[in-house]
């Protein structure tokens, strides 16, 4: 593979890494398999069922990622055949791993900030489940709806998620963020040049795009802020979960409840019998076990992968 293969891959999961702890203990389970413990990110939960969400919505762009640059055929090897040093498989278990530690900084951030009670997925599946019950019982209550009359599991966790940043935004621009009147006009400045052009020519002025460009400061201050919380997170991954993770298999997330299924909701695919680890301890032994170990930071996404995902080394 090229030098340029290899940045690209680096530049992908760069995040993924940084510090990690690792906890040696068999895998908690709450409300069923689907609310096992895969990882958790500054304390907050990352479940295999919302694993498995963000995995299956990645999966078409890391093989679309792996094809464009190494015109690999689509063969049932494909995903467990290593492409320099580096299995597809493990890169998107990897990249799954590191956009749910996104979504969630920013969660915890949302709850800390009063503006979310729960943002575990087990919680989340219970509002999905009422609000598609709502939905379905709407011509005998009378309540109008807009959409169609089941949101599938990946639309409603994006409308929530869109409302949370929302939300979270508007909390850290009036609470931290602060941005100043000066602040947004030397952003405009900065940035004039590429987005803020007439159709004439030139520029269009500060003063007719002023929100505007206030919005687009906002969000750059935003994001800044969110990359903080990523670089600073500490991702506790439970291991036993984490490595029987088999990214070959099509499997759709989510056990439906029998009243998501009275309601038109299609059942899941079933679980293959290499996912169902032994159960044999709580979530709250995860946290805490005095079993874990650092995972020290590493050269390359060749390192992180070259071991089956993710190499632990032992406590000093």
């Amino acid at each position: 593979m090229t030098r340029k293969f290899r940045r690209v891959l680096s530049r992908a999961l760069g995040g993924v890494l940084g510090w990690l702890v690792a906890a040696e203990v068999p895998p908690g389970r709450a409300a069923g398999e689907e609310m096992a413990i895969v990882a958790k990110v500054d304390g907050e939960p990352v479940e295999l069922g919302e694993f498995w969400l963000h995995l299956n919505a990645q999966r078409a762009g890391v093989y679309a990622h792996f094809q464009s640059r190494t015109r690999v055929e689509d063969t049932d090897r494909f995903w467990q055949t290593k492409y320099d040093g580096v299995t597809p498989a493990d890169f998107l278990k990897a990249k799954t791993l590191q956009v749910l530690k996104e979504i969630k900084v920013q969660q915890s951030a949302a709850r800390r900030a009063g503006i979310v009670d729960d943002a575990r997925y087990a919680a989340f599946r219970r509002r999905w489940e009422a609000e598609n019950a709502r939905r379905a019982a709407a011509p005998r209550t009378g309540d109008v709806i807009y959409g169609p009359k089941h949101l599938s599991e990946w639309v409603f966790y994006n409308e929530e998620m869109a409302r949370l940043v929302r939300l979270l935004k508007r909390d850290a621009e009036d609470k931290t963020l602060q941005v100043s009147e000066d602040e947004v006009r030397q952003y405009y400045e900065r940035h004039k040049n590429e987005r803020y052009h007439a159709r004439e020519g030139g520029f269009v002025s500060y003063e007719v795009l002023a929100s505007a460009v206030r919005r687009d400061c906002v969000e750059e201050k935003y994001r800044a802020m969110v990359e903080e919380l990523v670089a600073r997170a500490e991702v506790v991954v439970n291991r036993s979960v984490y490595e029987g993770i088999d990214p070959t298999v099509q499997r759709r997330p989510g056990v439906v409840s029998p009243q998501a299924a009275s309601h038109g909701a299609a059942a899941p695919s079933p679980t293959p019998a290499r996912l169902r680890p032994a159960y044999a301890r709580s979530d709250s032994a995860l946290s805490a076990s005095p079993k874990w170990s650092v995972l020290r930071p590493m050269r390359s996404i060749s390192a992180m992968c070259r071991r089956q995902s993710l190499r632990f080394s032992s406590p000093e």
